[in-house]
């Protein structure tokens, strides 16, 4: 007997979830180094830099100079950044069951990682979101309706040793590809 499947099956390394945070009324607000995480309508102003310590913090009273992540979840769920010449780019694909964030260097697939759960994703961004070396791939998701529902925000580490130039088509092996003698 045949079979025919019809998913597409990926073989990518998987990324390092770094920070994995939600809450109902959750807001994510990203400048380059920073991340902050808290619910604006809260009395308290309560909030989080979750790449740092778990430590609470207080929202600022002016948040303009930051950029808020996943604002209504009606932007399309990609993301793209230059890096010393390398093309990154970063997208959330698969049905909701089975949200998969891609991650491609010059236009290859590079590195996958299941978001774990039914979400409807809002955003991603690619960006230096802490202190550390290296770049992070932030994504804003929600689920479930009104009241009940919940926003969050997953960070992934992009490893260095992803963020290198693909070689072109045909090319030859570089010296480090060689055997040695």
């Amino acid at each position: 007997m045949l079979f025919l499947l019809t998913s597409l099956a990926l073989a990518a390394p998987p990324l390092d979830l770094a920070v994995d945070v939600a809450e109902a009324g959750l807001q994510a607000w990203w400048r380059p180094g920073e991340l902050l995480v808290g619910v604006p309508g809260r009395g308290d102003r309560t909030a989080l830099r979750p790449l740092v310590d778990l430590n609470p913090t207080t929202l600022p009273s002016d948040l303009s100079g930051w950029t808020e992540l996943g604002t209504g979840c009606s932007t399309p769920a990609r993301g793209e950044l230059e890096v010393d010449g390398v093309s990154l780019s970063a997208r959330i694909a698969g049905p909701p069951e089975q949200r998969v964030l891609l991650l491609e260097v010059d236009g290859e697939l590079r590195a996958q990682q299941s978001l774990g759960r039914p979400v409807r994703p809002c955003a991603v961004r690619l960006g230096q979101a802490d202190a550390l070396p290296g770049v992070e791939i932030m994504v804003s998701w929600d689920f479930g309706e009104g009241a009940a529902a919940t926003r969050g925000l997953s960070v992934f580490r992009v490893p260095e040793a992803l963020v290198v130039p693909s070689p072109p088509a045909g090319a030859p092996p570089s010296s480090e590809d060689a055997p040695a003698d």
